[in-house]
């Protein structure tokens, strides 16, 4: 039996290959992740999405692993503050001073102090801050102390000879934390 419409089927198909011919030319189609497989006739399953990921708790502060310490809370009369944090192997550190009041002459003051990881060791050094050079000042006592930091630590007989501001300073290789604090001895 004669075939009724014998091109009828080929049009179709040619009209569909004509279009993805001119937009494929046209730059309208996108073969971002396409392979470059033969396609399958087969129809395929897509995977199922994957779970989304949780986020992964962050570590704990160094604090936690040596509950000795803890940064004291600001006093009235300090004269000066360090606070060092280094959180991450390749961050650089913060180091945040605050010089509050001048120490003043006559006054003995103490230097207190603490840092962690329990191995690691600091190196505190005292002088009058930036710009009090004007007349030349002077901080007495043990204006360098290096300390391990498996305790916190003190020094006193700090004092100076006039109305100044004092500059804490401090170098470590190991310390994660640490914190110091002049203030007038008790």
């Amino acid at each position: 039996m004669p075939r009724a419409y014998p091109g009828v089927m080929r049009r179709p198909l040619l009209a569909l290959a004509a279009l993805a011919l001119s937009l494929g030319l046209s730059g309208c189609i996108s073969t971002t992740g396409v392979d470059d497989e033969t396609p399958s006739l087969t129809p395929t399953v897509s995977p199922s999405p994957s779970p989304t990921p949780t986020p992964t708790p962050t570590p704990e502060p160094e604090a936690s692993a040596d509950p000795s310490y803890r940064i004291p809370a600001e006093a009235p009369l300090e004269a000066s503050r360090l606070v060092f944090e280094r959180d991450a192997v390749g961050v650089d550190p913060v180091t945040s001073l605050n010089v509050a009041s001048s120490a003043v002459r006559g006054q003995d003051y103490v230097l207190e102090f603490d840092c962690t990881p329990s191995d690691a060791s600091i190196t505190l050094s005292l002088s009058p801050a930036a710009g009090e050079d004007d007349p030349p000042a002077t901080v007495t006592g043990p204006v360098s102390v290096t300390h391990g930091c498996s305790a916190s630590g003190r020094a006193t007989g700090i004092r100076v000879n006039r109305m100044v501001g004092v500059q804490i300073s401090l170098v470590t290789d190991d310390a994660a934390r640490a914190w110091a604090v002049l203030q007038p001895a008790d």
